[in-house]
């Protein structure tokens, strides 16, 4: 039976989050997103601590490298969460009932940015509480006085470029999976895809002009 294309989507959505949020790695990684600001602020603490007050501490913790190191550590999870349906012939299931493959694409690409952002906001709700510690205790400026409206593009520039890494990337990967009916053709598909854009955006290779049609320079632009 046919079913509707909607609630097949909204399912299988459930269906994803469920399988990536069981992973014990997926949690790992979000520990390590919370505490990752914390560790640079302490080596900033000891190497400078000018260094981390505001606005030098923002611009190493919400750097575009950084950020997009984010996206990347969620699409490999999402991978090893979410790319072994061919090697455990559930896709056949989910296909027998009536689920498209866009469907199916789509749902995996949903649940890839989702975990993506919540990756990417731990990190920056960790990184502006460590910011706002760090600068009060060594800064005689108040942070709101200092960072004034900046620092609030500079935590919604980061939502989008997590955001938009992690929407592009967990694209590639899933199209690559069912492509090559393989989580490894994702891993590669995606891995090879980002390190390609990163080389060829994240240095703006000016001789080539390849590089404005790369997510990461769009990426970047947005933080700048």
């Amino acid at each position: 039976m046919q079913m509707n294309p909607l609630a097949s989507l909204v399912r299988l959505i459930q269906i994803e989050m469920s399988k990536f949020w069981r992973r014990p790695v997926a949690w790992v990684v979000l520990v390590l997103m919370l505490l990752g600001p914390v560790g640079a602020e302490g080596i900033l603490i000891a190497v400078d601590k000018n260094s981390a007050v505001y606005p030098d501490v923002a611009g190493v913790l919400f750097a575009g490298s950084t950020l997009m190191f984010v996206a990347l550590a969620t699409m490999v999870v999402a991978v090893l969460a979410l790319g072994n349906d061919y090697e455990l012939g559930t896709v056949r299931t989910f296909l027998s009932r009536g689920v498209g493959r866009a469907i199916f694409i789509l749902a995996k690409i949903t649940t890839t940015v989702s975990a993506a952002l919540a990756n990417g906001l731990a990190y920056l709700s960790s990184g502006l509480l460590v910011t706002w510690i760090a600068h009060t205790t060594y800064s005689g400026v108040p942070l709101l006085e200092a960072a004034g409206a900046d620092l609030l593009w500079r935590a919604l520039g980061a939502v989008l470029v997590v955001g938009l890494v992690g929407f592009v990337s967990a694209g590639v990967v899933m199209l690559a999976l069912v492509v090559g009916r393989s989580s490894w053709m994702g891993m590669l598909g995606g891995m090879g895809y980002f390190l390609a854009d990163f080389y060829v955006g994240g240095l703006w290779l000016a001789e080539t002009e390849l590089y404005r049609y790369t997510v990461s320079y769009h990426a970047l632009t947005v933080l700048e």
